[in-house]
């Protein structure tokens, strides 16, 4: 099966986030959202706000990564606002915030994914794998910009069985093939997707202030 793919807004720039979203879904394509604190290099991420705005304009479904440094709030906030999936680094809750986060998912008909981060052990996953419903198995350090590594891949024969698992971080479209052999699920592509679908009106500094 071919690996489905999610368009990340942090590749759009900020006034054209909506309009990509808009492609996304025209295109059959899944919305990624990464919203980003301080505690990251990689600057600021999309605003949180922009989930309800999405879900309320019946555009979906939309997957909300949190780079935050305290996941949990957030997360049920980001839950209640719509989005179908919510997507927590694994080394940043523990056991009790994920039965927490299981239990506001199921009330609103979302999914709860942990992210796998390339420096978080493995087994920190493991012990979840009956409360979650998939794994953003990291290809780059989350927060960072730069080129997929496809040896993290090796990672997947290691993890505990799940749902679906998906790729995130510097993903290139000559690469699905691999991740699909590898036995990921779904991709998520930034630069490799995203200024493709911005409008033609989207030129200049804001086009090539796209970058993710």
């Amino acid at each position: 099966m071919p690996v489905r793919l999610a368009g990340s807004l942090l590749a759009a720039p900020p006034p054209w986030r909506a309009a990509v979203a808009r492609r996304l879904v025209a295109a059959g394509h899944r919305i990624h959202v990464d919203v980003i604190d301080g505690t990251y290099p990689v600057g600021a991420g999309v605003d949180p706000d922009l989930v309800g705005e999405l879900h309320a304009a019946g555009l979906g479904p939309v997957d909300v990564h949190l780079l935050v440094h305290d996941p949990e709030p957030l997360a049920h906030t980001v839950i209640r606002g719509g989005a179908a999936r919510v997507i927590v680094p694994a080394e940043r809750v523990d056991a009790a915030g994920v039965r927490r986060l299981r239990t506001a998912a199921d009330g609103c008909g979302a999914a709860l994914w942990l992210a796998l981060d390339v420096a978080t052990p493995i087994r920190v996953v493991v012990g979840h794998r009956d409360t979650i419903d998939g794994i953003l198995l990291m290809l780059t350090p989350a927060g960072t910009r730069g080129s997929a590594d496809p040896r993290r891949l090796d990672v997947l024969a290691h993890l505990p069985p799940v749902r679906t698992v998906a790729a995130d971080g510097g993903i290139t479209r000559d690469l699905l093939p691999r991740l699909a052999s590898a036995g990921v699920d779904e991709a998520v592509l930034g630069r490799a997707l995203v200024p493709d679908l911005l409008p033609e009106t989207a030129t200049g500094p804001g086009r090539e202030g796209a970058a993710q």
